[in-house]
């Protein structure tokens, strides 16, 4: 049943959302198809969400961001319920203080590919934690990542 042009259940198209609301894209983060989990993830990041929910949202980001494992066992092996690029992007979004301090720590310390991928996502958040591998991608010799490097830079208001 439709009303005011949105699906029933919901209070307003504004939020914020509470479980009920949510449920089925929380569920849809164990969906088998990935593409269905990603499009979950980004949904979930983009809404106003009741703080109860965003704290069970970032347990998810808290848990997905955790270094693999790696002790070679095939059979130990996780799979990631995202790709490790549209987990990092969109745990931008997240507004809590450990998610974002996780960033911090991949854009430091990741291996290089991953503080790659974070230092960009951090700079459309507009966070100067990204300057400084954004700053070294410029000499790299990838004249695509310098391009990037230099677009994401653009982004940064530090001032």
């Amino acid at each position: 049943m439709m009303r005011d042009g949105g699906p029933s259940g919901l209070d307003s198209p504004s939020g914020p959302f509470g479980y009920d609301e949510v449920r089925p894209l929380l569920d849809a983060l164990r969906d088998p198809v990935q593409a269905v989990r990603t499009g979950a993830l980004w949904a979930l990041v983009r809404l106003p969400l009741r703080e109860g929910v965003w704290l069970d949202v970032g347990d998810f980001f808290w848990q997905e961001l955790a270094p693999p494992v790696r002790d070679g066992d095939p059979e130990t092996r996780v799979e990631p319920t995202v790709p490790r690029r549209e987990l990092i992007s969109a745990a931008i979004y997240v507004p809590i203080a450990p998610i974002r301090q996780r960033l911090h720590e991949l854009v430091e310390r990741g291996a290089e590919e991953e503080r790659r991928i974070t230092a960009h996502a951090l700079a459309w958040a507009r966070d100067a934690a990204a300057i400084p591998q954004l700053v070294a991608d410029l000499s790299d010799p990838d004249v695509d990542r310098r391009v990037q490097a230099a677009e994401s830079l653009s982004l940064l208001d530090v001032t």
